[in-house]
């Protein structure tokens, strides 16, 4: 116990020595340490130098002396406007004593506070930051360990590179290396209020955070393995830059698409106006080339995005589980009527839909789309979407393999853009069941397989049914998807038509369509399709009528049917006849027959007919 109290009074007795002795330092030579420091900044300045107030002191930075400067003020080199290149409310200048007293001119630390720093080059590219002398010869250089900022202001304005970069460090701290002072670290957190190059601004009031290693020499500003963080997007950086030439390798891994498009430059969101998409990306790109006024350095990035969204804001397209893998290049010219965007490999699903094939964006200015899909639609889903379609509780699966190559705008002019493109498919309906407009029978299409191409659809086979009716169709449709988007009055028919049984009486209840926008829906036969067929029907009824074995050729447009060389057994006989049936003018109907009849039986025809409207026959 003893030992103990006797180490300690020995232990208190030393520090009482010890801060004695600073004490009586400070007291004996901080003065002249203070106007030493302050005459060896002035007599190495080529500019004004201001300070308020000089303190040194042994305790305020332990275990390092300090020496502590007040509203210092260094003004600008001339010729420029003579402005402020830095003030510092309150900055620290640590060092170890010991050192200075063997004549080592190194600073540990200079913590500047609530600073303004102000970095210029005029209009002939004059820097204003060379205020001091350059070291003499055998002179020993000063070296700085670390320079911290806190709450302080920087700017850099390059007058005839137009750059102009603002920002408020909250926290940063550079960090430079003893054996090359041209290399540093940099660290924490600052507000970009701006970072313009040309007439373009990068970064408008942005929150960043930077853990870099930078050197600087005269060859240019060399970048090391850093992290920059705007915001919550983070991104490796390494590379080279040299006044306007940039020659940068940038990469990074599970980004959110939202927030990467969120913090894209104002000048670019107009590509983004018209969508929203989320998801995470990984990118592996460069930047080389110069940046100036009227050039843009090249720009080339593969990507992969996975688990990704993607919505168009006015339009009928959402899909989800979106995953791509592909490349941007902005070619040869460097810019966006150039720029190309290939995606080698594309999945993504609309709901209970899936889409996954290729496809290559080009020219941003102006979007031309190249794709190559296969997909699988849920009709159900598309029809619920298109809500001006006179198709409606529309069911079943489409099956698609397409080719499409034309402009693409997301904005009104998407529809036209499309009808105008070329645009192939190879389609398969399955199960599909579907109303048109007011019309009360049921549309059901149990298989069909053809090809779209452009707005002629070619089928090779088809069963289909309306209501009792069914039908077998190999044939053309012409204009159906531009009558699905108003831009064709009518859909045109042709082609081979069999069916084992129709019900006429039950399909002519066809013409009681309005149709949304028809404005001759005032007449009894509709005028929003033209049919040609080669007909061959097992049996046919109507009302009380009923034919078998049906072979005819069957035109109708402009309100008119005409059938020629119909044969047909009926009546217990055979029936060769030429019809046609018009309504001219509206709801009054004309028909014109030239029939040959054999072996018909009369009782039954009168029967079938109602005895033609006729009470005394």
């Amino acid at each position: 116990m003893r030992i103990f109290k006797k180490t300690l009074k020995i232990l208190l007795l030393l520090i009482t020595i010890i801060v004695v002795l600073f004490i009586a330092f400070t007291y004996l030579y901080g003065n002249k340490i203070e106007q030493i420091f302050l005459k060896k900044i002035k007599e190495k300045s080529l500019s004004e130098i201001q300070v308020k107030e000089i303190n040194f002191s042994f305790f305020e930075t332990f275990p390092y002396a300090s020496v502590k400067l007040t509203d210092m003020l260094i003004m600008e080199k001339q010729p420029n406007n003579n402005d402020t290149l830095l003030y510092v409310n309150e900055g620290y200048f640590q060092f170890n004593i010991i050192n200075l007293i063997n004549g080592k001119q190194e600073i540990k630390k200079a913590v500047l506070l609530n600073s303004d720093l102000n970095i210029k080059y005029d209009n002939e590219g004059n820097p204003n930051f060379k205020v001091f002398k350059p070291k003499e010869e055998k002179e020993q250089s000063i070296t700085i360990n670390q320079v911290y900022f806190s709450n302080s202001e920087i700017s850099y304005l390059h007058q005839q590179k137009n750059r102009d970069i603002k920002g408020t460090t909250q926290k940063v701290l550079l960090e430079f290396f003893d054996e090359k002072q041209s290399d540093f670290l940099i660290k924490g957190d600052l507000q970009m209020h701006n970072f313009i190059v040309g007439e373009t601004n990068y970064l408008q009031q942005k929150q960043m955070k930077l853990d870099a290693d930078l050197s600087v020499n005269n060859e240019g500003f060399f970048i090391k393995s850093s992290t920059i963080f705007i915001e919550d997007v983070e991104t490796k950086l390494e590379g080279k830059i040299n006044g306007a030439n940039v020659d940068l390798n940038l990469s990074a891994e599970k980004q959110k698409i939202n927030s990467i498009l969120t913090h894209i430059p104002e000048k670019f969101k107009s590509i983004c106006t018209f969508f929203s998409a989320n998801g995470h990306i990984n990118y592996d790109g460069t930047i080389k080339g110069e940046i100036s006024q009227t050039s843009n350095p090249h720009f080339n990035m593969n990507f992969d995005v996975v688990n990704g969204t993607f919505k168009l804001k006015e339009k009928p397209l959402n899909l989800i589980e979106v995953s791509l893998l592909g490349n941007i290049d902005n070619g040869s010219t460097n810019n966006f009527e150039n720029t190309q965007i290939k995606v080698a490999k594309c999945s993504a699903k609309t709901g209970n839909g899936i889409i996954s094939g290729t496809f290559n964006l080009s020219n941003l200015n102006n979007y031309y789309l190249t794709t190559n899909i296969s997909s699988n639609f849920d009709l159900a889903e598309i029809n619920h979407h298109f809500s001006s379609t006179p198709f409606f509780d529309m069911k079943g699966s489409l099956i698609a393999t397409t080719k499409y190559s034309g402009e693409l705008d997301f904005s009104e002019k998407m529809r036209n853009n499309f009808l105008k493109a070329n645009h192939q498919s190879k389609i398969k309906l399955k199960d599909v069941s579907f109303k048109y407009n007011d019309f009360p029978l049921l549309f059901r299409v149990s298989t069909l397989a053809g090809d779209i191409k452009n707005n002629k659809i070619i089928i090779d086979n088809s069963e289909l049914t309306i209501s009792d009716s069914d039908m077998k169709f190999k044939g053309t449709i012409t204009d159906f998807i531009p009558y699905l988007f108003t831009a064709a009055p009518k859909i045109i028919v042709q082609g081979d038509l069999e069916s084992i049984y129709i019900k006429f009486d039950e399909l002519m209840t066809i013409k009681d369509i309005k149709g949304k926008k028809d404005i001759r829906s005032f007449s009894v036969l509709p005028n929003w399709i033209e049919v040609s067929l080669q007909t061959k029907i097992e049996q046919l009824s109507y009302q009380y009528f009923v034919a078998e074995n049906i072979d005819a050729a069957f035109d109708f447009k402009n309100y008119t049917l005409i059938a020629k060389e119909v044969k047909m057994n009926t009546l217990n006989g055979e029936v060769d006849v030429d019809v046609k049936f018009y309504e001219k003018p509206f709801n009054n109907l004309k028909l014109f027959t030239s029939t040959h009849l054999e072996k018909i039986n009369i009782r039954n025809l009168f029967t079938a007919f109602e005895n033609f409207g006729q009470e005394f026959i």
